[in-house]
């Protein structure tokens, strides 16, 4: 059984998968050895919701697929983006975005005159879209006039390092 104190930490610090996996490995061992294997990538997964590398893939139709990867180091995040088809057509740049509560909002720049948005390195001078956790899902909304409307979810790329 882990102590009152420690799970009340445990459980401030970390999201709860983590928990789930603590609460596994805790039935099966001491607490000394239970507190050597807590991972402190657990403890950044509740740190940085947004750090990873996120896709979205449609299997019909256009075959539609975005990607992120993003950095979130500190306040700040900076990252990659893709937006087209599997079959070859599409957009793609870097971003910067900042944390607000619990939204990235991010500035675009694309990787040549394809895309709406200045050429890289020069940046967007206003955030157009934000991101946001659902889950374990990634929601992209991409502003619309003055509102904002969901674009696609994305996930945590398999080899991507993501949550």
């Amino acid at each position: 059984m882990i102590p009152w104190f420690l799970r009340l930490n445990l459980t401030l610090s970390m999201t709860e998968s983590c928990m789930s996996n603590i609460r596994s490995i805790a039935t099966a061992m001491s607490l000394p050895a239970l507190l050597l294997c807590i991972s402190p990538g657990c403890a950044q997964a509740a740190n940085d919701p947004f750090d990873g590398n996120w896709i979205y893939e449609q299997s019909d139709g256009s075959r539609h697929v975005a990607s992120v990867r993003l950095n979130h180091q500190g306040g700040e995040v900076d990252g990659d983006w893709s937006d087209g088809s599997a079959r070859g057509s599409g957009v793609f740049g870097h971003l910067k975005g900042e944390v607000k509560g619990d939204k990235l909002f991010v500035r675009y720049c694309g990787g040549d005159d394809n895309s709406d948005y200045p050429v890289c390195p020069d940046y967007q001078k206003q955030e157009s879209d934000y991101f946001v956790r659902q889950g374990k899902a990634l929601v992209w909304y991409r502003k619309d006039g003055a509102k904002y409307k969901r674009y696609v979810a994305l996930h945590p790329q398999a080899n991507g390092g993501s949550r």
